[in-house]
């Protein structure tokens, strides 16, 4: 009974003496607090919750407005006028990209990856001096942004047009990151659902072909002719060749179209369409007519081309060149005399040649990415994220220099922006950087940050993108209530009108540990987010604790198991577990221990 008296004395003894240890370790080695988000909201002065309600099914990629005054929360100084100070997190306390309404407006827009049906959360934080740098981004409308043409924009064959933000590549139609009709596209899911594809037209690749001739041939008005062909790769086709004559002055223009065949004779509706003015057809040659939109070429597929002058007459037409001979094994010419509504084979073959467009195409998922297409005189290629996915050789193409405007981001095909730059032979054309023109309140303009004036025109989503999905700001308060007294009071000077800010830096360093086996536990110990002290000083306390209790056991001597601590403080200590500067009050307090020992009889 004894010993268990004194063994129960001597536990409550150490215990004390390491609690005294512990306490002086924690208030001068205080725990890492970081904030663990991107943005920085541990100064917020404001939290609103939004909540977001999906009432449809299941939906991604959502672009969800949310009605919150802006006007109101800038005149009353709860946000800055540029937006410094506010930031967007959502369920997962990650943050969420957002775009703030312009003063004068009430839609705000929220992104959001994934919504299932019901509601989810987020938490809007606002206030205080110090940046939140949120994530604003531009969120645009079905028309994108635009950007008058300039012969400084004209990207010839060498050129790099980059943009990062937010890619949906769902199979949708005139979904375009840029699009310079007839110089150059880039799109997300029109040409191939789950895949960028960027394409620059040309009259420089020849895939079918029939180049020989002898024989010329008169048509107009509802006199249709066509010329079917195999296709032996898949391709993207930019537009015909064919040779031609004209008498007269046709009126209208020359139509050409590619159709499908059946039984190797034209059917269907035009599945791609391109003409010209008969006026630019002079005397007898090869005359190009490009295509107005894109269209992919499925190798195996037998297709045929349309052509037609509805507005000739007998004195007004044109002629076509072919071969009265069956030369080309592919296909053969047809004809209509009504106006394509019926066709008839012929065992000839028209001059004809169709055209490839330069092609570059990666997968790329939905997502956040970075998207840069560029030519560098020789190869024409395409960077997904920093990492090369297509390369093709130029082989003598280059952009077409022509009057279009630019047309970026249209019809949903990033969900939001954050940066647009174009450079031409490795000189930065154009910059837009989209956080920085909201900020600036640029609603109808962004500017150019290159400074060579290539500005862009926005439009802006308003709308929900998901129909059924809905987000409401269901609360707005101050984090820290002001408390008030009711009581008469004198005025001392000025009083503290905002919340201190929290210190820079940190406010201790770490221990540097030596121990054997220390990169385990200290990488366990990053990896918990916990300091790295922390798991050694509970280890090296056990250990203190079951020696001193075996030493007292043997002995029951007290000095031996104050000796003890202090001597095993010091061990560790040597491998950076402990301060040094906690032996001297350890020893002082194991002192203390035994001299009470001796006057209570410990």
């Amino acid at each position: 009974m004894e010993e268990f008296i004194i063994m129960k004395k001597h536990l409550i003894g150490v215990f004390w003496s390491l609690a005294m240890v512990a306490i002086s370790f924690i208030i001068l080695q205080p725990l890492n607090t970081a904030n663990i988000y991107a943005s920085n909201t541990s100064n917020a002065n404001y939290q609103g919750t939004v909540i977001i309600t999906n009432n449809n099914t299941l939906s991604y990629n959502l672009s969800v407005p949310v009605s919150i005054n802006s006007t109101s929360l800038i005149n009353n100084n709860i946000i800055n006028g540029n937006y410094s100070n506010v930031a967007l997190l959502n369920d997962t306390t990650n943050d969420a990209a957002f775009m703030p309404a312009y003063p004068g407006n009430t839609t705000w827009i929220f992104a959001m990856p994934q919504s299932s049906v019901g509601t989810q959360s987020y938490t809007l934080y606002a206030g205080n001096t110090t940046p939140m740098n949120g994530k604003i981004r531009y969120f645009p409308g079905t028309g994108g942004m635009t950007t008058t043409d300039s012969a400084t924009l004209e990207p010839a064959a060498n050129f790099s047009i980059e943009q990062k933000g937010y890619i949906n590549t769902d199979s949708g139609a005139s979904k375009y990151l840029v699009d310079k009709a007839g110089a150059i596209t880039v799109d997300a899911g029109i040409t191939t659902a789950g895949k960028v594809t960027a394409i620059i037209p040309t009259t420089n690749l020849t895939k079918e072909s029939n180049t020989t001739h002898n024989t010329a041939q008169t048509f107009y008005s509802s006199n249709w002719y066509s010329q079917t062909f195999a296709a032996n790769t898949t391709y993207q086709i930019g537009g015909v060749v064919l040779r031609l004559a004209k008498a007269g002055s046709p009126a209208g223009t020359f139509n050409v179209s590619i159709r499908a065949t059946s039984a190797d004779l034209p059917t269907g509706p035009d599945l791609v369409t391109g003409s010209i003015s008969p006026s630019a057809v002079t005397v007898e040659a090869d005359y190009v007519i490009p295509f107005s939109t894109v269209m992919t070429i499925n190798s195996g597929t037998v297709y045929a081309i349309v052509f037609s002058l509805p507005s000739g007459d007998a004195s007004n037409y044109f002629q076509f060149r072919y071969n009265n001979s069956s030369v080309y094994a592919g296909g053969r010419e047809c004809s209509s005399s009504n106006s394509g509504s019926s066709w008839t084979g012929q065992t000839f073959d028209v001059y004809f040649k169709t055209l490839a467009n330069l092609m570059v195409d990666a997968t790329v998922a939905n997502g956040e990415h970075t998207i840069k297409v560029y030519a560098d005189g020789t190869n024409f290629k395409m960077d997904i994220d920093g990492v090369n996915q297509a390369s093709t050789a130029l082989s003598g193409v280059s952009v077409t220099d022509n009057s279009n405007n630019w047309t970026m981001t249209t019809n949903n095909s990033m969900q939001w922006v954050e940066y647009q730059k174009i450079t031409v032979s490795g000189v930065l054309k154009q910059n837009i950087d989209a956080p920085t023109s909201i900020k600036a309140h640029e609603q109808l303009t962004f500017t150019d940050q290159s400074g060579n004036g290539q500005s862009a025109t926005p439009t802006f989503r308003t709308t929900t993108s998901v129909t059924g999905v809905i987000g409401v700001l269901a609360s707005f308060n101050a984090i820290h209530d002001a408390v008030s007294r009711n009581t008469t009071y004198t005025v001392y000077g000025s009083v503290v009108n905002q919340i201190p800010g929290q210190p820079g830096g940190n406010m201790y360093s770490e221990n540097t540990i030596t121990a054997p086996g220390h990169n385990i536990i200290d990488e366990l110990a990053t990896a918990s987010n916990i300091p790295v002290s922390l798991p050694w000083f509970i280890i090296s306390t056990l250990v203190i604790m079951g020696a001193s209790i075996g030493i007292f056991a043997l002995s029951k001597s007290l000095a031996l198991k104050a000796a003890t601590v202090w001597m095993l403080s010091m061990f560790f200590a040597l491998f950076g577990i402990f301060a040094w500067w906690v032996i001297v009050p350890l020893g002082f307090i194991c002192g203390a221990g035994v001299l009470a020992g001796k006057v209570y009889g410990y």
